[in-house]
């Protein structure tokens, strides 16, 4: 509905279309976050100390990432979870992104799980992409963006890229909710530049 040139497309241009939408949006701001929860028993189970692992999505940061220890009387720890961000025992990759390396060696007792949140960038084949009305309005600008860029129409181009822009710096919140946890200690700097 972008424009009329459109519909003549085939799929896989307009695959392509969506895909560099979704990066021209989180090119101005870091619209998608994620959480994965993994279990530590099996990797006890299977005596690993050692754990390297990669998150499947197209992952610019991670902003946050610790290993939990569950109360289920919830009157030892706070909120019932315990968590450990030490960098010695749970870090990124300093090469890869969507990497995390664990070192359970470190530990004096048994954690649970591995939390990491990150921020994205989803594809045209990811299953579910959670958007508010602001975040839909700046995406379909950064669709536009894409569009033009494959149509070589500068003109409208120009005009999206600044409508993206316009549209990504109203989004507030940015951040997930979480991303401002007192005991991470991270300073976040907004919108990218």
């Amino acid at each position: 509905s972008l424009d009329t040139r459109a519909a003549k497309l085939p799929d896989d241009k307009l695959n392509n279309i969506i895909d560099d939408g979704y990066t021209e949006l989180c090119a101005v701001i870091q619209a998608f976050s994620n959480e994965d929860v993994i279990s530590l028993e099996p990797f006890y189970a299977a005596g690993e100390t050692k754990i390297t692992l990669d998150i499947e999505e197209d992952v610019t940061e991670i902003y946050d990432l610790y290993l939990t220890k569950e109360d289920e009387d919830k009157n030892v720890y706070d909120y019932g979870i315990k968590k450990n961000r030490d960098h010695r025992i749970i870090y990124k990759d300093n090469r890869y992104n969507g990497r995390v390396h664990v070192d359970l060696d470190i530990l004096t007792t048994p954690m649970d799980n591995i939390v990491i949140k990150y921020y994205y960038v989803p594809t045209h084949t990811s299953k579910i992409v959670y958007m508010d009305a602001q975040t839909w309005l700046a995406f379909k600008s950064a669709l536009g963006v894409a569009l033009y860029d494959h149509l070589h129409d500068v003109e409208r181009n120009g005009q999206k890229r600044a409508e993206t822009i316009r549209r990504a710096r109203a989004i507030i919140p940015e951040l997930p909710e979480d991303a401002n946890d007192p005991s991470y200690g991270r300073i976040f700097t907004g919108l990218a530049h």
